[in-house]
């Protein structure tokens, strides 16, 4: 049975993935501020959405697949503000997903005191793919 796995920027090696996330933020500098903190909520934030994304089951049944890049903002207390679509799957099925994941997702954990941020924004890649 193939897993839901979740990525990180940095490239890991993955076993067996229907779908993968991963990505970078844009509201924190790579220097300053609580790096461990940062990490940690990353992190949070990934399993959060990972534990969430699902799989269209009529493209799933068709053996669709492709890669979905969107981009959301979030409030310190984990209310969606925006998200968009940065990049089409070229699967109108897929695109749809991605993007109700990210409202479906909501409220996300609270974006940690240590970090100092009032919004946090991150981009991110949804993979459906059967492998």
């Amino acid at each position: 049975m193939p897993e839901t796995s979740v990525v990180d920027s940095a490239p890991k090696p993955l076993a067996q993935t229907e779908q993968q996330l991963g990505g970078s933020d844009s509201s924190l500098p790579d220097s300053g501020g609580d790096s461990q903190a940062r990490q940690d909520y990353r992190g949070e934030l990934q399993q959060w959405l990972q534990d969430r994304i699902r799989y269209p089951h009529r493209l799933k049944r068709r053996k669709v697949e492709g890669v979905v890049q969107v981009t959301f903002t979030i409030d310190a207390e984990g209310h969606l503000l925006e998200h968009a679509l940065v990049k089409s799957s070229g699967v109108a099925g897929l695109d749809a997903a991605a993007l109700q994941l990210l409202r479906d997702a909501q409220p996300y954990p609270a974006i940690p005191s240590a970090l100092g941020l009032t919004h946090y924004e991150i981009q991110v890649p949804v993979n459906y793919s059967l492998r």
